[in-house]
């Protein structure tokens, strides 16, 4: 009652391959991801931010930000602007901010609000154009095989270029 054509396909047993896969995620190598018409979910409202972060370690934040269920894209910025981190939240109401902005501000004091923005509408999300009702219309592919070049930053910044 399963498709298991891609285990067939790998000549294992499926046991076998729900084992692996299984180590694979408890080790945090492997995850799953799942998108969806946020809007259709209550996620009603999108915020762009960028923050500047003294006292802590900017990786730092970065990784507290990640596990926030609101975050849905979060990056170092380089190059001597004002800005260290550039992220997304995608909240269920506007009024939704001022609570995530104050658990991190007490987890990291030295994180400061320099911009935000709120999204009127997503045109795209992982390589899915949307429609005016959040839902996908076409398909942009992603190439996650693409050979990424560094481009003008040292070795550690971590700016690519697909």
């Amino acid at each position: 009652d399963r498709d298991v054509t891609g285990v067939q396909t790998c000549a294992l047993p499926i046991s076998t391959v729900r084992r692996r896969l299984g180590v694979l995620t408890h080790a945090g190598m492997l995850a799953f991801r799942t998108d969806f018409a946020r809007v259709e979910a209550g996620w009603l409202t999108a915020v762009v931010l960028k923050l500047r972060v003294t006292g802590s370690a900017v990786p730092a934040v970065g990784h507290t930000l990640v596990r926030y269920p609101e975050t849905r894209f979060c990056v170092a910025i380089t190059g001597g602007g004002a800005a260290d981190i550039f992220v997304t939240m995608q909240l269920h109401n506007i009024s939704d901010l001022d609570p995530v902005l104050e658990r991190l501000q007490a987890e990291h004091p030295g994180v400061a609000v320099l911009d935000t923005r709120v999204v009127l509408r997503s045109v795209k999300s992982w390589g899915r154009l949307l429609g005016l009702d959040g839902r996908a219309q076409g398909i942009v592919p992603v190439d996650l095989w693409a050979s990424m070049v560094r481009v003008g930053a040292p070795q550690s910044a971590g700016m690519f270029r697909y």
